[in-house]
């Protein structure tokens, strides 16, 4: 029974952390939760406009598939750059109460994931208007857990080593620019 009962505690906790997160990373902001989806869209006519028009390329629905790439890769790059800073930007919650600090992390990757399931929702739709239902759309869900879990663990370490290294956010930043042109 106690486990049951710290089970709901710490999920409360999470869903709590998880709602500052979004309020406060868009307060103030003028279009607000819309910024959650522009930036995915216009990046998305960007690269579109640049692949199509300027250097044209040959790909079959080329939207959806830059979409269903950018996807996540905007949930991986985003949840690694604001987590490198998750801890440290609590610092004052974290002397104050006692918690399990990965919460702050999974708060933060958990609403980068809110995006990330509107962005599924758009090519879902898509995939299901032109090619009708399929079972394996259902492979999304695991895969994403999946993607969560490691975006979890890639960026959990950094958020621990930047409390005492502070070189380790630009590093990250640099790598993740790298990365996104390697691949």
């Amino acid at each position: 029974m106690q486990y049951l009962n710290n089970f709901k505690r710490i999920y409360s906790l999470l869903y709590f952390f998880t709602l500052k997160e979004l309020k406060e990373r868009y307060k103030q902001a003028y279009f607000g939760f819309a910024w959650m989806l522009l930036v995915p869209i216009v990046t998305m006519a960007t690269f579109y406009f640049i692949f199509t028009k300027i250097f044209p390329i040959e790909v079959k629905n080329y939207p959806i598939y830059l979409l269903s790439g950018l996807a996540p890769w905007f949930f991986f790059s985003n949840g690694v750059t604001q987590n490198t800073t998750a801890l440290s930007g609590n610092a004052n919650l974290i002397r104050k109460t006692v918690f399990p600090k990965h919460l702050l992390i999974l708060a933060n990757l958990n609403s980068n994931f809110f995006s990330y399931i509107f962005s599924l929702a758009l090519i879902s739709l898509y995939l299901i208007m032109s090619t009708g239902f399929q079972f394996r759309f259902f492979l999304y869900i695991p895969l994403s857990l999946c993607f969560f879990a490691y975006s979890f663990f890639f960026s959990a370490p950094l958020s621990y080593l930047y409390i005492k290294y502070r070189d380790i956010k630009p590093i990250s930043d640099l790598f993740i620019f790298l990365l996104f042109y390697a691949t």
